[in-house]
Parts: C-alpha cells; structure tokens; sequence
C-alpha cells in the first residue's frame, strides 16, 4: 500500500511537535503552522539572538582599492578601542639558546596577578592593568629577569605589528678590567654595568671577589646602540675610566637590524661579497 502523504499531514495533532533540544519550550508548533508559516527572513532569524535593547548602526560599504578589499573604520570606535589600552605595556620575551620555552600559564605565575596577559606570538605580548599606579612601578623597571629569560617591556603602541620586529638584544658578559676592589660590591657593579645595558648576574669570582684582573657581569645589550669600550665612573671628588671587553660580541648588520652579519658582509648592501661567503661556507 502506497505511502499517503496527504493523509499523514491531515493525522490530528493532538500532540504539538516540539524539538527534543527544547523540551522546555513555552509554545508548541503543530503540522499546519509548519506548512502555512511564510518563510522567515535571514535578519528575522539572526535578530533572534541579539538583544532588543541595542541597536547597531548600518556597517560601512567596502570597497576596492587596488588588488584589496577596503572599509573605513569609524572614527568613535577606534578612540573606544585606545581607551582600552591606556594602562598598557607591550613585553618582549628573550630566551638563552637551551632554555626551556615558558607556557603562558608558567610565565603568569612568575609575574604576578596584576599582569593581564594577552599573547600576541613570536615571544611578543601586552600587559594590562587595572591601575596606572601599577603600569607606573612595573614600567620603570623596564626589563624583568624571569631566571631564566629576559621580558623587556615597552610602552604600548598603537598599530604594532609584532611580525615585523626585529630581535636587536643579546646577553652577553662583560669585563671590568683593573676596577678597584671597593667598587666589587653587587650593587656598584651593577651601576657600572647599566651603562652599556641590562645587568642580568655576576659571576661567582667576582661575586666573591676570588679574581682581581677583572669583574665579569652578564648584560642584556641592545645591539643596534653605540657600544662602548670605556665608562667614565664618578665619585664625589673622584672620576675614572673603566675599560669594558665583550665576551663573543655577535655580528650586527645596522642596515638589515639583525643578529648574524654586519654589514660588510650584508647581502643587500653586497651582494657579491654574500656570494664569496656563501661559496667559502660550501
């Protein structure tokens, strides 16, 4: 006997049809509300689930520039945007060849609960506060020795693309040479130290003034500055001069902004010289 469709949808509906998702439904739907209903719109569909009380504006029409699509963002909206990172810090994350990645949950619990973190990738995050008293006390300290790792922090920017920054710093020991023994306390050499950059540790030796040629310091030292051979130190009624050694200063290229080449050997700037070194590396 042949299906009767007609039949079944005329079948009585004492029972109302109800979703099993929503068995808690306050209003039933029968067959014939089914078929008679006209078809709801998309917008009517979609505004189910947005709140009655706000209504948006109309989005901007895009348009095309060149190969790209574009669309204007409203002025209000992006000051609303600014707002929200007023009490903000952009961080870098440094780490030593062999040290062990941080997960973001271990690198929150090392900074504290004041620290709002929000990943960004390639080691780049920002910080935000709650407080400008606490953007202003983690702010000048500038850099943060996590032990290992560097956080260098930065004030916040608008528009920061953390793809296209450059890695500039480096961690490299210092030497004092021939500094006189009352000046081999932790906190001096640190001072003496933060002129070149970042003091991170001292050495055991030194620490312990166990050797006398020279006070050995491990700094983070951002290459892309002037580096200094000598440091003027200065007391009241007192100066001298300081000679500072580099242990295994990398290569920096001032022209690309990146660790590994200078620019003598730079490929952009000498694309024959490039070639030799790439040939006498084969």
């Amino acid at each position: 006997m042949p299906f009767d469709w007609q039949a079944e949808l005329t079948a009585p509906t004492s029972l109302p049809l109800i979703p099993a998702w929503n068995s808690h439904a306050s209003t039933s739907v029968t067959t014939e509300q089914l078929i008679t209903a006209p078809p709801k719109s998309f917008d009517a569909v979609v505004g189910g689930f947005r709140s009655s009380s706000v209504e948006e504006a109309p989005y901007p029409v895009p348009c095309i520039k060149g190969d790209s699509l574009s669309i204007r963002i409203g002025q209000d909206d992006y000051v609303k945007g600014l707002a929200k990172c007023q009490f903000a810090l952009q961080g870098r994350l440094t780490l030593s060849k062999g040290d062990k990645p941080y997960t973001a949950r271990d690198l929150a619990s090392k900074l504290g609960k004041v620290w709002k973190m929000v990943p960004l990738g390639r080691g780049c995050y920002n910080f935000l506060f709650e407080h400008p008293d606490d953007l202003s006390r983690i702010w000048t300290a500038g850099t943060v020795s996590l032990q290992p790792g560097l956080l260098r922090l930065s004030q916040w920017t608008k528009d920061f693309n953390h793809n296209s920054q450059t890695q500039t710093h480096a961690s490299l020991w210092i030497r004092l040479v021939e500094l006189p023994h009352e000046y081999w306390r932790e906190r001096t050499l640190k001072v003496i130290a933060s002129v070149v950059g970042t003091p991170i540790s001292i050495d055991g030796p030194a620490r312990n003034r166990a050797f006398g040629h020279y006070a050995r310091i491990l700094v983070d030292i951002d290459l892309s500055m002037r580096v200094y051979e000598e440091i003027l130190v200065e007391r009241e009624g007192f100066a001298f001069k300081v000679e500072v050694q580099y242990e295994r200063r990398p290569l920096f290229c001032h022209h690309c902004y990146v660790i590994g080449h200078n620019v003598t050997n730079c490929k952009w700037l000498n694309p024959e010289a490039a070639k030799v070194t790439d040939r006498g590396k084969k």
